[in-house]
């Protein structure tokens, strides 16, 4: 006599093997999700003309202001190099292949066809020539400075001896792809409002005014609130970036200047603890007193709020 049904065990493996199709197919529709809806932020073009900028090609005292500026406050170095021939800075299959290009004309330049108004794109509004945004461009760091500091960073690029270096396309991992979208990751030309006026900006010195402009390179780690926390697409073994606003418990609130400026100077915090080398204190090192007096006197007067908020 025959059965009305198959045997369990050949039923149960009939749907395993339909449910591991169904994960399976839904698995490769998000991916493909990720990859298009990511891919078409990173294609997304921006339609930006810059206000011109002078650029003192011809004053030395210029160009060594802009040498200074791109080798420590702004760090061009870290992802440049320090010849800015470029360097691969994140190689790891998750995250991406990220190189910060060559600056210079050698070969493998990828600003060898620049014209001026390309820099200030690139620098202020973190935008390629092409209209696409730059990826490893921290533009809203750099977003606040002034003409006359952009001019001199400029100028210095453009006079740098070639260096012949073939930097390796960037290539944005999975990962980095997911983050994007959940908003962990965002590109400097989506945040920048690439149709504001320019603010008038101080001139350089040690002023709370000038602070704040320079603050803007500490926003790229510590958040727009300078509360710190986990940098959003960090490698997972960084550490949490740390509180700088004047909260008592967690912040700088208790911190000296000479404590603020041994921090820069040497590394170390008030308590005489070693910081991670992720805080590019090596570049720090360097600040004029100056400017070191600037950055710590507009800190002292953000709003004071617990670490971790960014």
């Amino acid at each position: 006599m025959a059965t009305d049904s198959a045997p369990k065990p050949r039923r149960l493996w009939r749907w395993l093997v339909y449910l591991a199709l169904a994960l399976f197919f839904l698995g490769a529709a998000g991916t493909t999700t990720v990859y298009a809806l990511s891919t078409s932020r990173l294609n997304q073009r921006y339609d930006v003309t810059p206000r011109p900028v002078f650029i003192p090609d011809d004053d030395p005292r210029e160009i060594a202001r802009g040498r200074y500026l791109a080798s420590t406050l702004m760090g061009c170095v870290d992802c440049h190099g320090d010849n800015f021939a470029g360097r691969v800075v994140v190689n790891d299959p998750a995250i991406g292949l990220m190189a910060g290009p060559n600056l210079t004309r050698g070969k493998g330049s990828r600003t060898r066809d620049f014209h001026d108004i390309d820099w200030v794109r690139a620098i202020r509004h973190g935008v390629a020539k092409d209209g696409r945004p730059l990826v490893l461009m921290p533009a809203t760091d750099f977003n606040g400075f002034g003409d006359d500091d952009l001019g001199a960073v400029i100028a210095f690029l453009k006079q740098l001896p070639p260096v012949d270096n073939e930097t390796p396309p960037i290539s944005v991992g999975p990962l980095a792809r997911v983050l994007m979208l959940a908003g962990e990751i965002t590109l400097s030309a989506e945040l920048i409002d690439h149709e504001a006026e320019r603010p008038i900006t101080p001139p350089p010195g040690p002023t709370r005014e000038y602070g704040k402009v320079l603050a803007n390179v500490c926003t790229g780690c510590h958040g727009f609130s300078f509360s710190g926390g986990k940098i959003p697409g960090a490698p997972p073994e960084w550490p949490a970036a740390r509180n700088i606003t004047p909260d008592k418990a967690t912040g700088i609130g208790t911190y000296t200047f000479e404590d603020f400026r041994r921090v820069l100077r040497e590394g170390k915090r008030k308590n005489g603890d070693q910081l991670s080398e992720v805080m590019p204190y090596k570049l720090y090192k360097d600040m004029s007193e100056d400017d070191i007096t600037a950055l710590w006197l507009y800190l002292k007067t953000v709003e004071p709020k617990p670490a971790g908020g960014r």
